[in-house]
């Protein structure tokens, strides 16, 4: 852009150039063929001229370029933002399935946990119905043991035993 300063200020300068001021103070344009002034007037105020559109037309080209430049810039940011978008999205995609295998894992954990638990509940009952079944068997045999022991002291004889007792002694 400094080159089409530069460009403008000489344009300036050449249209100074081909505007004059006389000696007797009056100002005469190029246009006018004046020896004193310049040899070739015309073509100095032709040059100017020609010169200031060239350069009008290259600040206008350089209004495009930065125009284009900057819609280059905008495309390339949006593609960016594109692109951060789908990588985003994808790693959104890939942590949400993370987490649902997270969450069927500790579901599955949770699930062998409950049936850990089960497993000891029944065990337990298992145990407390072995434990009530040897009382019960315990039970049935001193239930059964004194019938036995009844019959097998009526069958058996006495001990003979000496010694003090309470007012009975028996004699061997």
């Amino acid at each position: 852009m400094s080159s089409i300063g530069q460009a403008q200020d000489t344009t300036t300068a050449a249209t100074a150039a081909a505007t004059m001021t006389t000696a007797t103070g009056k100002t005469t344009t190029g246009s006018r063929h004046r020896a004193d002034i310049c040899p070739v007037c015309h073509s100095c105020a032709l040059l100017a001229t020609v010169l200031g559109w060239i350069l009008q037309l290259l600040a206008l080209l350089q209004r495009q370029l930065e125009a284009y430049d900057e819609k280059e810039r905008l495309a390339r940011r949006r593609q960016r933002a594109r692109a951060n978008i789908a990588r985003l999205s994808a790693e959104l995609r890939r942590d949400q399935a993370l987490q649902g295998a997270l969450q069927g894992a500790q579901g599955s954990q949770a699930a062998r946990e409950r049936d850990d638990e089960a497993f000891l509940a029944r065990q337990r009952v298992w145990l407390e119905e072995e434990r009530l079944r040897g009382y019960k068997e315990a039970w049935e045999r001193e239930r059964a043991a004194p019938d036995s022991a009844a019959s097998a002291s009526a069958s058996a004889p006495e001990p003979a035993y000496k010694g003090k007792g309470k007012g009975k002694e028996k004699a061997v």
